[in-house]
């Protein structure tokens, strides 16, 4: 979320230009467990995808597509996975809803997250002022969605 956020801080989008939806394809670096090694990263290439809308109901919508291109992508790859709607309890603050879909680890006995998708409403948009206005109307707050889109790693570990 942080490199797109970046990008939009502090900006003023035309309407016309709205929804957006971006994505970027990068590595990741997430530190192990202070079980295992003191400074080991665990490295993954990761596709993030970033979504912005000029009201709730179009960031819903971009929310569900989101949803559907992700669970396309792991059918086509022959991958079984559940999806996973997190309770009000499990989302962090800037969430109003999240979604992930989780495939059956090989060495381990539970679940993983394959991929998540969060709907943020304005929440981020507000703090970094991103915006988007019509002609010559005010401006409003962006609604962001942005999600974890592909995990290699995690996919290729659970390919058959």
């Amino acid at each position: 979320m942080m490199s797109f956020a970046a990008f939009f801080m502090r900006t003023l989008t035309h309407s016309a230009d709205l929804p957006l939806k971006l994505f970027a394809i990068g590595r990741n670096y997430t530190p192990l467990p202070k079980e295992s090694f003191s400074d080991a990263v665990c490295q993954s290439t990761q596709i993030r995808i970033f979504g912005a809308a000029s009201n709730d109901k179009e960031a819903f919508n971009l929310f569900q597509e989101f949803e559907k291109i992700s669970q396309n992508a792991y059918k086509s790859l022959g991958i079984s996975f559940r999806l996973v709607r997190n309770p009000a309890a499990d989302l962090d603050l800037s969430d109003s809803l999240k979604t992930e879909i989780q495939g059956q680890g090989t060495s381990l006995n539970k679940p993983i997250t394959l991929s998540s998708i969060q709907l943020q409403n304005d929440f981020i948009s507000r703090r970094l002022m991103m915006q988007h206005k019509k002609n010559n109307s005010d401006s409003s707050y962006l609604y962001t969605v942005y999600g974890k889109f592909f995990n290699m790693s995690a996919t290729m570990t659970n390919s058959k």
